[in-house]
């Protein structure tokens, strides 16, 4: 499976690839891309199938004594100073594409107003399509779609 997780923030677009780990977490890894979001549907297309292209399986986990500074170093290349300050200030899906059918998944705070719960899927909101005929301008409307519905 191939994925990513696009966050909108009031100024930019920052798209984090996705992997799945030997144990089978999906976790941030690289390239992280940050645009701005007048950034054209072209630019935006590239940057998500570029990171989307780089998702990987069987990454390690990082182990519990370098969690910490493995968030660090994620949170330092998007320029957020935690998780917390990313999940109240921005807006986030994921998109994975497996056996041809590309996802589009939601994401909300699990508990309004308390970022450090995490977010969690929007079930009832759930996107799936056929990678068949799917252009840059389609998956950017439904990726901008997502993104710019409130929670």
């Amino acid at each position: 499976m191939k994925a990513c997780k696009i966050y909108k923030t009031e100024k930019s677009f920052i798209i984090i690839t996705t992997s799945e780990t030997d144990i089978g977490l999906f976790l941030d890894d690289e390239p992280i891309f940050k645009m701005p979001l007048d950034s054209n549907a072209n630019d935006l297309f590239n940057k998500v199938n570029l990171a989307m292209n780089s998702s990987r399986i069987n990454i390690a986990t990082p182990s519990q004594n370098k969690w910490k500074a493995w968030q660090e170093h994620k949170l330092k290349q998007i320029g957020m100073s935690s998780y917390n300050s990313l999940y109240k200030k921005s807006r986030c899906c994921s998109i994975s594409i497996n056996k041809n059918k590309l996802k589009v998944l939601p994401y909300k705070l699990l508990s309004k107003n308390t970022p450090s719960k995490g977010l969690v899927a929007v079930e009832e909101d759930i996107i799936e399509i056929s990678v068949k005929g799917l252009n840059d301008i389609k998956l950017v409307e439904i990726i901008l779609q997502v993104l710019n519905k409130q929670y």
